[in-house]
């Protein structure tokens, strides 16, 4: 099962949840235990070695960490 990050649409608290996506309705805040929740975008990183031993990463341009998306604190 994936982990699912959401928003509380009541306390505004963000917190990450793991959840089949069948079961995405019935998350509660663990905070105010309302089910008024939004489901965020994930950001994602991936590393890979190409055949010359050169290592090269990525991640989404997304931040879930800030409302901007470039906050600069997710590097």
């Amino acid at each position: 099962m994936p982990i699912y990050e959401f928003r509380c649409n009541g306390c505004d608290q963000k917190f990450e949840t793991l959840c089949s996506s069948t079961n995405v309705g019935s998350v509660t805040c663990p905070k105010c235990a309302t089910n008024d929740v939004s489901r965020l975008f994930s950001t994602f990183f991936s590393s890979s070695t190409s055949s010359d031993g050169t290592r090269t990463t990525s991640s989404s341009s997304r931040c879930s960490g800030c409302s901007g998306g470039h906050c600069g604190s997710c590097h």
